[in-house]
């Protein structure tokens, strides 16, 4: 086209004109500048401006796209598909020359490199899926929708953790480099009314964020049925699994992450993200009812209703004027500038909120989320569930004994005396008795110096720390120690009045033990005298001195088993901590934390503690191998757990079989174990 630089020129001219002339102005001076008319100038820019002047004509596919044979068209899309599952990643082009190169030593035909674009356009987007992100990618895909309509209220809680898009500021910076953070907390969403089932904030993610987040919701609307959460590492810490498994002691499922699908005999399988069978259902309506808890991952299909709840949670941050707010990833570069031009002025001026105040700010947001009407509820959440309880629906709250006990974190602590110390409180036992002493049980002092087992509420220390006693999984109620005024006399007499009780009480047991007169240890001197002047009598007279006195009889030495024992006395219950039969977890009632005593509260929190020994034995584990069963009895054996006679003898063989390294492995791991 031999106008193409004059339409070229005129259009760069029309672009660099002045923003203080009009487009009308602009034409004439143009015009006047190429010596052209005004329709022309306006043409030219018209079809600058629609690509009109770079139109290509439309090719036809030629009969290279055809030349290739079976064989190489087939290497070169399993080169493809292989490159991007095994490498990361392929071109055509690579992929191309490859199968060019497999095609001359074979013999193969094949096209032109353009064909194989062509070819690898052909191949199904559904393998290339498959290649990129696995299973998990077609899982994303091929998802299973659920009609949560028919669910009843927090029938199934969604939970999965969400980093804020503000800054705030850090309350334990220690420079400028932490100053400010961005919150981050779990949250827990009922599927059948979109209410917030419970919510913890914290600045960094971890395993607490998320027993306190779902101890919130049990607290606000009771007992749960089932849940479907993140896999992640926080939710599979220890403290999550035994939460877990006193929660399934409760009722509540917990399983892992599987999915569901039909098989051809009308039987419902449960495969995992590796495709291996994990159960089988006859019915969906069985596998519903026992497996409803599905662990799923982070941006899985099914977690969508979650994800939307945190986008729809930010925009209405964003409707706040909040400042701080984290500018986004897809935007161009004068606007990421922009964005942190604006981000660093708040932060000169004082603008970034506090991480309390922005808390707050969150609270406020969940409160307008849980008030205004769902799309899909056609109502908003609350009165979703003000509905529910007119039509029968009841809440199933929590005693706030077990509540304290299902929620209770587990640490390892050395008894010092007759007391322990938990992030740096001291703690100690109730007082002495007679029984306590006699049978060294239900007090610290009778594990001295010994690393014992503590369970605590994190909400709670001042009414919930117990000891357990190794072996019997007795739970003994500890109290904060107090620590006097030494110029306050009165509280000088009442530790002194205590000191005293918990001597007085060991002097009395000790005098019971030892009430048997009859058992001597030391005979008394004068019988020795007596013996002495005897045998010298008899060598100086040469023969046996027979004595005319009768002999003394010498007192019977009292065995154990003669013993008559010990009236026995009745451990009381708030020492022992001990239930005869445990059977089931109580079922649910509502009642208030306030109408209990204290001394009720600490009794029924120790009775769920002292059956969890019930719960271990039966849920005994199955071993894979000897080498798995000795190492578990050697767990047991440290732990003070019950161990049968069958499992002493199993020990007792396995170790008589170890070869030197095996002996020395096994001291080394003894050591670790008992150094906790």
């Amino acid at each position: 086209d031999k106008k193409y630089p004059l339409r070229a020129a005129v259009y760069d001219e029309y672009r660099k004109r002045s923003p203080l002339i009009t487009k009308a102005k602009a034409y004439e001076l143009i015009a006047e500048r190429f010596k052209i008319s005004v329709p022309t100038v306006r043409r030219y820019i018209r079809r600058m401006e629609s690509g009109s002047m770079f139109a290509l004509p439309t090719g036809t596919q030629g009969r290279h796209v055809y030349a290739w044979s079976d064989e190489a068209l087939s290497f070169f899309t399993n080169f493809y598909l292989a490159a991007i599952k095994e490498v990361g990643g392929c071109t055509v082009r690579n992929a191309y020359n490859c199968a060019k190169a497999e095609a001359a030593r074979q013999g193969w035909q094949i096209g032109s490199e353009a064909s194989a674009y062509v070819h690898a356009r052909n191949i199904s987007p559904t393998m290339k899926m498959l290649a990129k992100g696995g299973q998990r990618a077609l899982d994303n895909m091929f998802y299973i929708s659920r009609d949560l309509s028919k669910l009843k209220p927090f029938q199934l809680i969604v939970g999965d953790q969400h980093i804020f898009d503000f800054w705030c500021e850090n309350p334990y910076a220690k420079g400028d480099k932490d100053k400010y953070i961005r919150a981050e907390c779990y949250l827990w969403l009922d599927m059948a009314t979109r209410l917030v089932y419970g919510i913890s904030f914290d600045i960094a993610y971890n395993t607490r964020t998320v027993t306190r987040a779902l101890r919130m919701g049990i607290k606000r609307f009771g007992k749960f049925e089932s849940t479907y959460n993140d896999n992640g590492s926080s939710e599979k810490s220890k403290l999550a699994d035994d939460i877990v498994q006193r929660l399934q002691n409760y009722g509540v499922r917990f399983l892992d992450e599987a999915d569901l699908y039909q098989a051809e005999n009308n039987r419902y399988i449960v495969e995992d993200t590796e495709g291996l069978v994990v159960d089988v259902a006859q019915s969906k309506a069985e596998w519903e009812k026992k497996h409803r808890r599905i662990f799923a991952r982070v941006k899985n299909a099914k977690t969508k209703p979650i994800e939307r709840f945190f986008n729809t949670l930010e925009q209405i941050l964003r409707d706040q004027c909040l400042p701080g707010h984290v500018k986004g990833l897809a935007i161009s570069a004068p606007e990421e500038e922009q964005a942190a031009k604006r981000l660093e002025w708040q932060k000169k001026n004082g603008c970034i909120l506090g991480y309390d105040d922005f808390v707050k700010c969150v609270v406020r947001a969940l409160d307008i989320y849980e008030s205004r009407v769902h799309s899909s509820l056609g109502c908003s959440p609350k009165e979703r569930l003000e509905e529910c309880k007119r039509e029968g629906w009841m809440p199933t709250m929590i005693d706030p004994r077990d509540e304290a006990y299902l929620f209770m974190e587990s640490a390892m602590r050395q008894v010092k005396g007759d007391r322990i110390e938990l992030n740096g409180v001291e703690y100690i036992g109730p007082d002495l008795t007679q029984e306590m002493v006699l049978q060294n049980r239900g007090t610290l002092v009778a594990y001295n110096r010994q690393k014992v087992e503590v369970r605590y509420d994190p909400e709670n220390l001042a009414l919930g720390v117990f000891a357990i006693e190794p072996g019997t999984n007795h739970a003994i109620a500890l109290r904060p120690v107090k620590k006097i005024d030494m110029l306050d006399e009165r509280e000088v007499v009442e530790q002194l009045e205590w000191k005293k009780r918990n001597i007085r009480a060991v002097q009395e047991a000790f005098k019971i033990a030892t009430g048997d007169k009859s058992v001597r240890v030391l005979s008394e001197p004068q019988k020795f005298a007596e013996l002495r002047k005897s045998e010298e009598l008899a060598q100086a007279s040469d023969y046996r001195l027979e004595s005319k006195k009768e002999p003394e009889p010498v007192p019977a030495v009292v065995r154990k088993i003669d013993a008559e024992p010990l009236e026995s006395q009745e451990i009381p219950r708030s020492v022992s901590r001990q239930k005869d039969d445990y059977g089931e977890m109580p079922m649910s009632f509502n009642r208030r934390e306030e109408s209990l005593s204290q001394e009720d509260f600490l009794e029924g929190v120790a009775e769920r503690i002292g059956s969890e020994s019930l719960k271990r034995a039966q849920s005994r584990p199955v071993f894979y191998d000897e080498r798995e069963r000795y190492e578990w009895t050697l767990n047991q054996y440290h732990a003070g757990g019950h161990l049968s006679r069958e499992d002493l003898d199993f020990m007792h063989d396995y170790e008589s079989q170890m070869d030197s390294r095996q002996v020395a492995y096994y001291e080394s791991y003894s050591k670790k174990f008992i150094g906790r």
